[in-house]
C-alpha cells in the first residue's frame, strides 16, 4: 500500500510539473494573441488572463486540478507498474509520452479544437484556428510527463542477468573447483 501511495504521489507531482513547465513555455510563445482577448470564439467561453476576477478562478485551481488529474491517471496506471518497471528508461518515456498524448488529448471523447472529437463535432472556424496550433504544447507536456514520471515513479529497470548466471552456462564453461568432471 505504501508503495502504491508513493507511486500515485510521485506521478501526480510529475503531472503538475509537466503541466506547469509546458504552460509556462507555450502560453506566452504560442498562445499569447489568443490569451490576450480570446477572440470572438474562445473569448465567449474561456477564462482569460486579462479578465481579473474571472481569471482568478483559473489561476487558483489550475495546478491543484492537475494534481487531481495526476492522481486519477496514476490510479489507472497502478496495475501496470510492474510492466513499466521492467522497461528500460527510454522505453518508459516513449510509452508514457504516447499514452498521455493519445489517451488524455488526441483520442479524448471531450471535443477540443485540437483533437479527433473536436475535428468531428466543433465548428470549422474553431478547428481551423486551433487544430495544429494545439499539438506542440500537449506533445511537450506529454514528453515532460514521460521524462519526469519515468525517472521518479518506477525505480530502476530490472536488468537481465547474464546467461551464465541464469543456469544456461555453455557446455565449454569450466566446472567450479571441487566439482566432479564430466567424462567425455
Amino acid at each position: 500500500m505504501k508503495r502504491a501511495l508513493r507511486f500515485v504521489a510521485a506521478f501526480a507531482f510529475a503531472q503538475v510539473i509537466a503541466y506547469w513547465i509546458s504552460d509556462s513555455l507555450a502560453n506566452p510563445l504560442q498562445y499569447k494573441s489568443v490569451l490576450a482577448d480570446g477572440g470572438p470564439i474562445l473569448g465567449s467561453f474561456m477564462r482569460l488572463p486579462g479578465e481579473g476576477k474571472v481569471w482568478q478562478h483559473a489561476a487558483m485551481w489550475g495546478l491543484p486540478a492537475q494534481f487531481v488529474r495526476g492522481i486519477l491517471i496514476a490510479i489507472v496506471l497502478l496495475p501496470f507498474v510492474k510492466v513499466f518497471t521492467g522497461y528500460k528508461f527510454w522505453k518508459r518515456v516513449a510509452v508514457l509520452t504516447s499514452m498521455h498524448f493519445v489517451l488524455t488529448h488526441f483520442a479524448s471523447s471531450s471535443p477540443s479544437g485540437s483533437n479527433i472529437e473536436g475535428f468531428v463535432y466543433l465548428r470549422p472556424e474553431l478547428i481551423d484556428a486551433t487544430f495544429w496550433a494545439g499539438q506542440p504544447k500537449i506533445i511537450l507536456q506529454g514528453l515532460l510527463l514521460g521524462l519526469i514520471a519515468a525517472a521518479l515513479c518506477f525505480g530502476r529497470s530490472k536488468k537481465k542477468e547474464p546467461k551464465e548466471q541464469q543456469g544456461n552456462a555453455p557446455e565449454s564453461a569450466p566446472a567450479p573447483a571441487g566439482a566432479p568432471q564430466k567424462q567425455g
